[in-house]
Parts: C-alpha cells; sequence; structure tokens
C-alpha cells in the first residue's frame, strides 16, 4: 500500500515478515517452518528480514497508555484533518 500516492504510514518499521511458511515434520517427529517466498514492491526491492519504514515513526509509550494517549492514532488524525483541507 505504501506504494499508493494516498496512503501514509504511521508507527514502528514492520517485522520483515512476509513470507508464507512451509511447514513440514521431520523424521524425528520435530515440526519446521521455513519461509519459501519472497515479495518484492514496484522498485523490486525485497523488505523480508528489514521491514516497511513509516512515514512517521511514533511508538506508544507506557504513560501514554496510562493517560489514555495514543498519539499514534492522534497523528492519523492530524494527517487525515490536513489532507481533508487540501482537497476543499
Amino acid at each position: 500500500m505504501k506504494e499508493l500516492p494516498y496512503v501514509t504510514i504511521v508507527g514502528d518499521n514492520t517485522d520483515g515478515i512476509f513470507s508464507d511458511k512451509y511447514e513440514f515434520k521431520l523424521p524425528n517427529k520435530w515440526r519446521v517452518s521455513l519461509s519459501n517466498q519472497q515479495y518484492f514492491d514496484a522498485d523490486m526491492n525485497n523488505y523480508e528480514g528489514i521491514g516497511i519504514e513509516p512515514d512517521y515513526k511514533l511508538l506508544n509509550k507506557p504513560e501514554d497508555l496510562i493517560n489514555g494517549a495514543d498519539p499514534l492514532i492522534m497523528k492519523a488524525m492530524e494527517l487525515l484533518d490536513e489532507a481533508t483541507k487540501r482537497q476543499n
């Protein structure tokens, strides 16, 4: 979605885990899973293992939760408000 001109990502880097997992059982009964796919963006960048960087890096802190605040939601609302004003 980050490729779309009207999408803004707020928060933290993703974990870089995009691939489905191939699961199987070894002869000794251990269960194993392996990443078996690669996903690329339009410029052929692979974010597996490194994640996608947000446009605005923000994290919730314990005191935010205690105070009932959510800076990520507040930033998203601010960006939506700005975008709405630009359209009008």
